[in-house]
């Protein structure tokens, strides 16, 4: 006997949301969405994908919000943050190498970097406004940016895990079983 059709859905939807799923759907989504939209405004295709990185990056942020309010849980995640971190990586040396194209490409860099680990990177922001110590004015970009990235590392996987940790002990609670 089959269960309750709502019941099934929503044991459909805890598996995509709890596994490593949740990311390609969500991203597969938005950027459908957003290449519509650039292709109904006229834009090109360049237009069209350079910003796509931000958008996934908004994406990443938004599900591993929704993972841990949901599961306490973020682990399952970790794989396409580094993911997006090597995208940035390499966009970083494609403009390094092609100066011109850098120039393009800066500004949508910056705003993935704190779109990954919003709200937590805009703290790391306010106190880098201030000049740094020691002779490093000149390393401040890296600098900066290596911080973003750590805060947004562990406001994804530590700091929003201990926050819902009471989802995680709830879902995990013994006697409870949502497979069927």
């Amino acid at each position: 006997m089959r269960g309750h059709p709502i019941g099934t859905w929503n044991l459909r939807l805890r598996r995509v949301a709890a596994g490593p799923l949740l990311v390609p759907v969500c991203f597969g989504v938005a950027a459908l969405a957003y290449v519509a939209h650039s292709v109904a405004t006229g834009d090109s295709a360049w237009d069209a994908t350079v910003p796509l990185v931000f958008v996934a990056a908004v994406v990443l942020n938004g599900c591993v919000w929704l993972a841990a309010i949901l599961f306490g849980r973020t682990r399952q995640l970790r794989s396409s943050w580094f993911v997006m971190v090597a995208i940035l990586v390499a966009m970083g040396a494609a403009a390094t190498i092609w100066p011109g194209w850098g120039r393009d490409v800066d500004i949508v860099m910056a705003a993935t970097v704190i779109a990954l680990g919003f709200p937590a990177s805009c703290l790391v922001l306010i106190l880098f406004r201030h000049s740094l110590p020691w002779g490093l004015q000149h390393l401040s970009a890296v600098i900066g940016a290596l911080s973003v990235l750590g805060i947004s590392y562990l406001q994804a996987f530590v700091l929003l895990p201990l926050l819902f940790r009471w989802r995680a002990v709830k879902a995990t609670a013994p006697g409870r079983s949502d497979e069927r």
